[in-house]
């Protein structure tokens, strides 16, 4: 039961229970994609110095907990958004912003988090897990907002910026809800953003949610749109927990995709006694196939994790020249964020 609670399914802030882990999971057959991606090969290289980013110093708003990083590269500078807390409770939860030039040293913008519950509005109480989308000029940030005491909140949200430290300029209401019980939908209980794309179609959001009457904890559902505020969500998740006994038959969630022709997603697995990081690859955006090696990146792989922590979760990716940089951290209460490289050098299977 302890190290159910550990997992957590802390991107979501969202406490499993035993019944959760040993319910099968539903099974949804999605067919497999008609095309491969760009897809990295070469050694999967944890840093040796992980955790590169940390907890802040004592009495930060963020000194108890900085979890589920979102990076962008632009201009050769590495952009980092994460959650942060003054304790690992998340009694409250707020988004912080550093830079790196070499993507391992991170250092704060801000003393403050750049964005956080005013007490106002849907947003009022807890703002966490940040995506940043660079449209043109303008930041765009997407959260997740509401909620309660370690607890993800029914409402994704927008603001605006010219620069990543503010000042964020708000949408006054959620871009996505979560679905009425009424609807008996399959995202009814919370709405988590994890990634956003600008395609050639519109854009794109993959987002966790998942629901109790459903059966389902945690899976990963889609919404598109023609100006990144009007949102329509495809009807059901196009990623979903594996079959009972498999690696993540708890649930899945915190995921990156990225987009180069095919599509590749990059997302977290938890499954009875732990969590880690998978890989499932798509021709359409919908349709996903997962990775029969699964899981690609184990906390027995981090020397960091090994013996410590058994969760690995909420992978970002980026893509530095010839390289892929994935950013995860290893739960609430680890404190910590890891990052791992792997160099892409030609077009073939994820097998090491």
């Amino acid at each position: 039961m302890a190290l159910i609670r550990h997992i957590a399914l802390v991107t979501l802030a969202l406490s499993l229970t035993l019944s959760a882990c040993t319910s099968p999971a539903p099974t949804v057959t999605t067919p497999p994609a008609a095309a491969t991606p760009d897809t990295p090969t070469g050694p999967i290289t944890p840093d040796a110095n992980n955790p590169v980013f940390t907890v802040g110093e004592a009495d930060a708003w963020d000194s108890g907990a900085v979890f589920s990083p979102r990076v962008a590269l632009k201009d050769g500078v590495y952009h980092m958004f994460y959650n942060g807390s003054a304790d690992a409770t998340l009694p409250t939860m707020a988004i912080g912003y550093a830079t790196s030039t070499d993507g391992r040293v991170f250092t704060r913008q801000a003393a403050e988090p750049i964005l956080e519950g005013d007490g106002r509005g849907f947003d009022a109480r807890q703002v966490s897990s940040g995506v940043p989308l660079l449209d043109g000029d303008q930041w765009v940030l997407y959260y997740n907002a509401g909620g309660g005491q370690g607890a993800a909140g029914k409402a994704i949200g927008r603001a605006t910026a010219l620069d990543p430290t503010g000042p964020w300029k708000r949408d006054n209401q959620p871009v996505l809800l979560v679905s009425s019980y009424e609807s008996q939908a399959w995202d009814t209980d919370y709405i988590v953003p994890e990634s956003v794309l600008l395609t050639d179609e519109g854009y794109v959001m993959y987002y966790t949610s998942g629901s109790r009457q459903d059966g389902i904890v945690a899976a990963i559902g889609m919404a598109t749109s023609p100006d990144g505020i009007n949102w329509t969500k495809h009807g059901e998740p196009v990623l979903v927990p594996g079959p009972e006994g498999s690696w993540d038959t708890v649930g899945v969630w915190g995921c990156t995709v990225l987009q180069a022709g095919a599509w590749a997603m990059f997302y977290t697995g938890g499954g009875e006694t732990g969590a880690g990081i998978g890989y499932a690859v798509s021709a359409d955006g919908i349709h996903w196939t997962k990775h029969e090696g699964n899981p690609i990146l184990s906390p027995a792989d981090d020397p960091a994790a090994a013996g410590v922590t058994p969760v690995l979760q909420s992978p970002s990716v980026v893509m530095d020249g010839s390289v892929y940089v994935m950013y995860y951290d290893y739960g609430v209460s680890f404190g910590g964020i890891g990052v791992v490289t792997r160099t892409s050098t030609e077009w073939s299977s994820f097998n090491q």
